[in-house]
């Protein structure tokens, strides 16, 4: 479906429904322009509350590393 909508436009195109591993990131990247990752968020600060800045830096860091690093994950 991405490559369908990338050829009906130049805007960039972002997949971000039911993201929140690694390897799901990693995979949709190779097509998509981009990967969004809300609702893995916003559950970590439901668990953790004020104290979720650790784990939102240690996720965000292995979604980042996945997105720049594909081939090792998959």
């Amino acid at each position: 479906m991405v490559s369908d909508i990338k050829q009906l436009t130049a805007v960039p195109v972002a997949v971000g429904f039911g993201v929140h591993s690694p390897e799901q990131a990693a995979t949709i990247s190779k097509s998509a322009d981009g990967v969004i990752v809300g609702s893995a968020i916003v559950k970590i600060i439901a668990q953790e509350g004020v104290h979720a800045e650790q784990q939102l830096t240690d996720y965000v860091h292995t979604m980042k590393n996945a997105l720049a690093e594909p081939s090792e994950l998959i």
